[in-house]
This record gives C-alpha cells, structure tokens and sequence, in this order.
C-alpha cells in the first residue's frame, strides 16, 4: 500500500468527501488524511478525526464515528 497513490483521481470529485481518521490510526496518519482532503477540488473535502479512535474508528468509538457520519450526510 505504500505506493498507492489515489490523489490523482480525487481531482475529479463532484460531490462533497468526507475523510474520517482516528485520532491514533497507524495506518493512514493525519498528514496523510490531510494531504487526501488538499487533492480534492476546493470546497469538496472536510477531514474529520475520531478522537481516542484507531484504524477501525466505527468499532473504537462507534457514537462518536456515527455522530460525524450523520452530520456530514445530513449537511451534505
């Protein structure tokens, strides 16, 4: 995974992305989940951290996770 590189494509987002992150997630740091929302059009990408979350941040704080998820698609 590590020469896997998406944010190319992002560019060609049309629609409001949401990238959700645990605040300790070892496998997609913030820089990295930050770097993802800067390759997105502007206006299109918000970063959202899960705070005391790891990788799996639905299963480390599932109400947190979903109260993100829900205003995000609620707003959007």
């Amino acid at each position: 995974m590590p020469r896997l590189d998406l944010r190319p494509d992002l560019a060609a987002a049309r629609r409001p992305v949401m990238v959700l992150v645990g605040e300790h997630d070892p496998l997609i740091p913030y820089r990295v989940a930050a770097e993802t929302v800067d390759s997105l059009p502007a206006g299109t990408g918000e970063l959202h951290v899960v705070p005391g979350a790891s990788h799996p941040a639905i299963w480390d704080a599932p109400d947190a996770t979903h109260a993100l998820i829900r205003t995000f698609t609620e707003g959007s």
